[in-house]
């Protein structure tokens, strides 16, 4: 049974074989690794560069494979993930503006 379904079950008030796990928190837990992840990232693609910026594209690929890698120093994963809606294009640019001043 896939996690989606046994939740659903838990709600439902269904008999279950294993309880489902769905962490409240655990973002803000993740959320050190998360922008270690992103950092590590944006440095890579820096290459030694002092500033390079990055589009909308990018950057909602660096912040997508940070959530992903974070998640991965779980010994069990949760039967969910919490996903945001992403980053607008206003705080990707303000994020870039930050990464500026952070590099120079």
């Amino acid at each position: 049974m896939t996690p989606k379904n046994e939740i659903l079950k838990a709600l439902r008030g269904d008999k279950l074989d294993v309880l489902p796990a769905a962490p409240c928190y655990l973002s803000l837990f993740l959320a050190d690794f998360e922008r270690a992840y992103y950092i590590g990232q944006y440095y890579r693609y820096l290459k030694g560069r002092s500033r390079c910026p990055i589009n909308h594209a990018q950057e909602t690929h660096f912040r997508a494979q940070a959530v992903y890698q974070s998640y991965g120093i779980l010994k069990t994963p949760p039967d969910w993930i919490k996903i945001g809606p992403g980053a607008s294009m206003g705080r990707t640019h303000r994020d870039r503006c930050a990464r500026r001043r952070l590099v120079l």
